[in-house]
């Protein structure tokens, strides 16, 4: 089972919760990409400069999509775990040949795309406040740009059609949320 989602959507929460509740292992790509980025040459300061330099939330991730496809493929290939935890930006792609390649990868997997609401603003607008209070505990703040780039990651079609299953997880709880996908999956299977 693979989760993805915006950032803040509950992603690592629900994913630990449902490993828990089916007793498999849980891989948060989050967690595991830089040693799959170092594997086919990533540039930290390449990935900084275009990042800096894109206008759009598409031109700011481009560098770094080659190789979040190569880390889905790499751990999904492996087959060593039964949940895994996207990233807010694995499940988004713009070239068709690198979304091919994900779709490719998770051809076999039952995913779902977590989201607070149906309502995209009703998510964004969500979604923003969880974000707010997340980097307020930090004591960093919260830029414009940041919302910019968690709205493009809701609105975005590519995860719409990677998901079998969009589950709306707002004001529930995550062993709930876990539930109703296992739930969800068993009846798939």
């Amino acid at each position: 089972m693979v989760l993805i989602g915006p950032l803040a959507v509950g992603k690592s929460t629900v994913s630990a919760a449902l490993a828990s509740l089916i007793g498999e292992r849980l891989c948060s790509v989050d967690e595991v990409r830089w040693q799959y980025f170092d594997e086919i040459g990533y540039d930290r300061e390449e990935a900084g400069r275009r990042y800096a330099s894109g206008r759009t939330p598409a031109e700011k991730l481009a560098y770094g999509m080659q190789f979040e496809v190569h880390a889905i493929e790499r751990i999904m290939a492996s087959r060593s775990f039964g949940v895994v935890d996207f990233g807010a930006s694995n499940s988004v792609y713009e070239d068709p040949v690198q979304f091919a390649r994900v779709q490719a990868a998770l051809s076999e997997a039952y995913v779902v795309l977590l989201l607070p609401s149906e309502d995209p603003a009703e998510s964004e607008h969500i979604l923003a406040g969880r974000l707010r209070a997340i980097l307020l505990a930090k004591h960093e703040a919260v830029s414009d740009e940041l919302l910019a780039l968690n709205a493009y990651f809701i609105r975005h079609a590519s995860s719409r059609r990677l998901a079998r299953e969009i589950v709306y997880a707002s004001g529930r709880r995550p062993a709930a949320i876990a539930a109703e996908i296992a739930g969800s999956y068993g009846a798939a299977r």
